[in-house]
């Protein structure tokens, strides 16, 4: 098969061990995972992948949702991983159970981070393109450090907020991505465009943690609608956390993930 672009990943561990496959946010790259992944490499072979658009993983248009589905296939395929453990943050979540249904029977696990399973409703869907629209032609003016000033500023990432030293050295690590790629990732994985997944949610019958931090409401509400179509999914609230939990309290995240891990 041939594919459009090829994804960039990072490999943690002797590649011999179970597989744990990380999928980073909207802005991320795999590189957000280090910290994680390292705890994990001593049990587990950890693969951080570059999603379009973001880190290494370059493209030249936005992507078909089928196409970035099929190259994260293709990565499985060489780093010849048969059966992992899928873990998403965020944007990284919705294309985590996507490949989950994407790839049957490959993925054994699912790890959900602050995880929308989509937009149901037409209206819902064009608004939020239209929104994507906007961040999309701010990105694609290049001005990186006026966007990430705006982005931050949103409620949803008042929590990340708090530490000013640790807040500072994220926003220098999206200082370091290209623009102009994040533009083309909004446009390819932004949930305006990605289909919804309340379908396939119920359909899958692996085992799923989400996680979700306390003070993200709208992400603790989703997480018990979710639960409440799924009585199976495990739902693990970490204290004093917001959105992106596994960057504001990695211990609590880890520590949530190896028992779930442990426990299956």
């Amino acid at each position: 098969m041939s594919l459009p672009f090829r994804l960039h990943a990072e490999v943690h561990g002797t590649g011999q061990a179970p597989w744990l496959v990380f999928l980073h946010g909207f802005l991320g790259s795999g590189s957000d995972w280090n910290e994680i992944a390292l705890e994990f490499a001593p049990y587990f072979s950890c693969l951080c992948v570059d999603l379009p658009g973001h880190g290494a993983s370059r493209i030249a248009e936005p992507c078909r949702v089928g196409d970035v589905l099929d190259a994260l296939a293709a990565l499985l395929d060489e780093h010849r991983i048969e059966r992992c453990t899928l873990l998403g943050y965020s944007m990284g979540g919705r294309v985590a159970l996507s490949l989950a249904a994407h790839v049957p029977g490959r993925v054994e696990r699912l790890v959900l981070e602050s995880t929308s399973l989509g937009l149901r409703s037409p209206e819902e869907r064009d608004a939020r393109q239209a929104s994507d629209a906007s961040w999309s032609a701010m990105l694609d003016a290049g001005d990186m450090a006026t966007f990430l000033e705006r982005w931050y500023a949103q409620p949803l990432f008042e929590t990340i907020r708090r530490g000013p030293a640790r807040f500072a050295e994220l926003v220098q690590r999206r200082t370091r991505q290209d623009p102009r790629q994040l533009a083309l990732g909004l446009q390819t994985m932004g949930p305006g465009v990605w289909p919804s997944a309340w379908d396939m949610w119920q359909a899958l019958s692996i085992p799923i943690l989400v996680i979700v931090g306390e003070h993200d409401a709208k992400y603790v509400a989703l997480a018990h609608e979710m639960q409440a179509t799924r009585a199976s999914a495990q739902v693990h609230i970490i204290p004093d956390c917001g959105h992106n939990v596994h960057w504001e309290d990695p211990s609590a995240y880890t520590a949530a993930v190896a028992m779930f891990l442990r426990n299956r």
